[in-house]
């Protein structure tokens, strides 16, 4: 019997990760980990996610007091212009202010990463988005926050929002030399993709398929394109076995990293964050690290090297 680590989970293309989730929880190997509690450091990550979900209902809701309650009683916060606002009181009075201002529109907010500084630490970055009354530009800003543990829970103890600058977006157009066919293979699997241009380049779609001895055992969509309001590049993946999940990219360097939340066909929350490093002009090194389904952490995936199928 292969261990679940010998598969590839071909998430080179994001969608195909989906896939091969689904199969590492129905492996034996992966059977036997699942019976393991979650780490801790999963278990505060999301309830770092939770708090910070909580703020947006609590902003949605015009409720200052509960936003206020999210906070150390410490608190500082900066925002856009650099003025900073110090403790829970007076960030209570803060959004005050700010929901007399905005009474309607809708807040949304993104976490792009959450990081275990320490046991009682953690940071974390993400987008805010305030869509106001219909007829309204859409307001974006980025925040950065530091997260205290602070009895069972997690309060902020500092936050910065800043709007963002365009320097700091990736270009579609950099994702250029991922055009064209690529294949991998390990074991009796086989992995094909096709990236294209879409219509007036204004999106990448890509087309996957998978094989095992000649069998094709997944297939599915991914489509990248620029957010015009983050202005970050993101993926939404479709998998034929009804699997969905959204993606954004990033560059780091001269890799790109590409963050994946998704559900699987029965209804289970699939995470993990893949790692693209181009080698020359037609190849390409992928891997795959921090994988859970449904909240049971998986192994990571050893890099895997995709090649360009030249024609």
């Amino acid at each position: 019997m292969k261990r679940a680590t010998s598969l590839i989970p071909l998430a080179l293309l994001g969608a195909g990760l989906l896939y091969w989730l689904a199969s590492d929880a129905r492996h034996p190997a992966a059977a036997a980990q699942s019976k393991e509690p979650p780490a801790a450091a999963s278990v505060d990550e999301t309830a770092v996610r939770k708090s910070i979900e909580a703020f947006g209902k609590a902003a949605n809701a015009r409720d200052a007091k509960a936003a206020a309650a999210l906070w150390t009683e410490g608190g500082e916060f900066t925002d856009i212009d650099d003025s900073v606002v110090r403790g829970r009181a007076e960030l209570e009075k803060m959004y005050v202010e700010a929901f007399k201002t905005s009474p309607k529109g809708k807040v949304e907010v993104q976490v792009e990463s959450v990081r275990m500084l320490g046991k009682n630490l953690a940071a974390s970055e993400g987008t805010i988005r305030f869509v106001p009354d219909v007829g309204k530009e859409i307001e974006v800003t980025i925040f950065s926050a530091l997260h205290a543990r602070e009895g069972d829970g997690w309060l902020v103890a500092s936050a910065h929002e800043w709007e963002p600058e365009p320097a700091e977006a990736e270009q579609l157009a950099d994702l250029e030399w991922l055009i064209g066919d690529w294949e991998a293979k390990r074991d009796d699997r086989e992995v094909r993709t096709t990236y294209a241009w879409g219509d007036e380049k204004a999106f990448i779609e890509c087309k996957f398929k998978i094989t095992e001895k000649g069998k094709v055992v997944a297939s599915g969509t991914e489509i990248l394109a620029k957010d015009p309001t983050t202005r970050q590049i993101r993926a939404w993946l479709f998998d034929r076995s009804g699997a969905l999940a959204e993606a954004a990219w990033s560059r780091d360097g001269n890799r790109w990293l590409v963050e994946i939340a998704g559900t699987t066909p029965d209804g289970s929350e699939m995470l993990a964050t893949n790692a693209l490093v181009p080698i020359g002009k037609d190849a390409f090194s992928w891997v795959s690290v921090d994988r859970s389904l449904a909240g049971q952490a998986l192994p990571n995936v050893p890099p895997l090297k995709v090649t360009r199928v030249k024609k």
